[in-house]
Formats: C-alpha cells, structure tokens, sequence
C-alpha cells in the first residue's frame, strides 16, 4: 500500500520513551496506530511540551515540539502560525488526515489547515474540552461530523454546552489485561493531585473504613498542589499506617501496585473517560466513583451519586467479594481501528 502521511496536533507529547507518565492514553494511541497501520507516515507536532524545539524520534515517529509552553498574546498567535507553517511542510501531497486531541487550539489549527486545504480533520474531545468554560469552540465551529468524544457521558456534555451534537463516540482503550497477582492492599487511587479529583474524600472514606477494620491498606499516587494538605490531613486522622503517599510513578510501576489492589477509589466531580478506571478493571480491581462514561453498565464498575454511597459501596466489596477477573473492555486495537475508519471513509 502506498504510504501516507498521518499527522497528530497534541498540547503536549512524551520527551523521549521513557517518559511513560505524560499522557499515557494518547502515547499508547500513537504507539498502536504505527503498530497496525504500518503504511501510515505519522507525524506528531505537540504545541507545548517538551519545551524544546528540536525534532526527536520516539517509537521510530517523528515528533516535533514547539515549545510554546507559557507564551501568551501576540506570540501565542505566532505559534499557531508556526505550527500552520510546519503541517504545510510536512503535510505531503498523499495525506491520509490530521487528528486533533482536545478541541482547543490543537483543533484550531487543524480546522484551519484542513479547510484550506481539503484535508479531512477529526477532533477528539477527552475531558474537559467539552465544558461551558471552553471558548474556543466558536473559533473553531466544528461540524458534528468532525467531533469525536471519548464517552457517551462527553457527547451529552458538549451538546448542552455548545449546541453541537458530536457524530461519533469512540472510548479511550488500554492494552492491558494481565492476570492478577495476590489482591494484597485494599485501595488505589491515582491522578493528578488537585482539587478536581477530591482526594481528601478518599482520605476522608478510609478513615471511615478503618474504625471497623484497623488495618485497612491504601495507597495513592499522584503529584499535585494539594499533597501538602493531603499529608496534613492523613496525620491529622492518624492513618499514617493506612494511607500511602507514594508520588508520582512511571506507567509500568503503577499498574504493578493497580495489580495488587482490591478496589479503586475514583471520588473525580469531573471525568471524560477516565484511563485509570479503565486500567484498572482490566487489572483486576473493582472501581467505585462518582463518574460515568458510558450508559449502559460496566461489570466490576460501581457507580455512586455521595460520599456515604461510596463507603458502603467500598465496604462491602471487600468484606464480600472474591472476583477480581481482569477486564478490559476497551482493547487499544479497536479504539484505534474506529478511529481510522473515520479517516478511511473519507
């Protein structure tokens, strides 16, 4: 087949292989679509980060960063005409189409390529870019047709708050799906430490779990402004033996501790499609949270609306339950050939 080029506009890309903590949803993207559509030319151009300017290869994909983290005004604009300016040099006369995560000034640029130049573009709406709070959706004014959300929850969420209702759902999915090992701590978390992710609920949950058993296990990872205030708060409630602060951890060492986890505790106010919780099933824990992606139930995946729904949701999956089967229910593969067939109709 003759090779086409396929080009990926992203605020943000790993450094280098390594660096398995940025963005792992859309790395594994990127890594699976090489993988199954050899013939594709990918070129991912991230506005932001790494904050450097020089071309790099990752996975043996060319990646070019712009490093325009923190510019702002008149030089923000420069950017987006620096990366208009680099898809037309690398763009190619045998393009296949330009793909945008997030629909913010990713999208932007590449709706303004794309008309421009008759190329099909699709947008990929994964969490927070389908708030009220996002303007630059009347910039971009995008056609249903080239709106894709990550869930169902996502594609109600845009419509009520733009008036746009998205064609096409296609879910975030992982590649894992390994056996479990022996379920030795009761509670996971994992996410960006803010108050977004309200982890001084979960403190607050084990803390309430530990009165009727003393030597409940948890632990939590993640990097953020509110650790200070977390730590405070777990020595406050004398849960030093029970809650684990562990930081941040590279993807491999995080899956290895999901593996070893009873439950994942998920107290979000907001999610897209969380990776997490789908990472987590397909390790094996059960998922409690007050989010939902999708309509129709999710198996081991306990939906619940309090914080009292969640302690009791929590308490009696491990004092009763005994299936921890690892479940993934969205293999990368088939969130990628979705994908692509939106590009290969057109």
């Amino acid at each position: 087949m003759e090779p086409k080029t396929f080009i990926i506009l992203t605020p943000g890309f790993p450094k280098d292989e390594a660096d398995t903590t940025c963005l792992p949803t859309q790395q594994l993207f990127v890594r699976t679509l090489s993988k199954l559509f050899p013939f594709l030319i990918i070129k991912v151009i991230t506005l932001h980060y790494p904050d450097h300017a020089s071309v790099y290869k990752w996975h043996g994909i060319d990646i070019y960063p712009l490093s325009g983290k923190s510019k702002k005004g008149i030089i923000r604009i420069a950017l987006w005409y620096r990366c208009y300016q680099l898809i037309k040099k690398i763009c190619g006369t045998n393009t296949l189409g330009i793909l945008s995560f997030w629909c913010n000034e990713t999208a932007l640029i590449g709706k303004f390529f794309a008309s421009r130049n008759h190329v099909t573009h699709k947008i990929w709406i994964t969490g927070q870019d389908a708030r009220a709070s996002n303007k630059f959706v009347r910039w971009i004014k995008p056609h249903p047709d080239e709106l894709v959300t990550m869930s169902d929850f996502l594609k109600a969420e845009f419509f009520k708050n733009h008036r746009i209702n998205p064609s096409h759902v296609i879910t975030n999915g992982t590649d894992l799906a390994a056996p479990s090992v022996k379920k030795d701590i009761d509670i996971i978390g994992a996410g960006s430490l803010i108050p977004l992710k309200q982890y001084n609920i979960f403190i607050e949950i084990v803390a309430v779990l530990a009165k009727n058993n003393p030597t409940i296990s948890a632990v939590l990872f993640g990097h953020g402004p509110e650790e200070d205030s977390l730590k405070q708060r777990i020595s406050r409630l004398g849960l030093e033996k029970n809650i684990q602060l562990k930081g941040e951890a590279d993807h491999p060492t995080l899956m290895a501790w999901m593996n070893r986890s009873k439950v994942l505790l998920h107290p979000s106010s907001y999610e897209g499609y969380s990776t997490v919780c789908l990472e987590a099933l397909a390790n094996g824990c059960h998922v409690v949270s007050f989010t939902h992606a999708e309509n129709d139930p999710i198996v081991h995946w306990h939906t619940v609306n309090e914080k009292e729904q969640m302690i009791s949701v929590t308490e009696r999956i491990l004092q009763t339950e005994s299936d921890y089967t690892p479940i993934n229910i969205h293999p990368i593969e088939v969130t990628v050939k979705q994908m692509m067939t939106l590009f290969e109709k057109h």
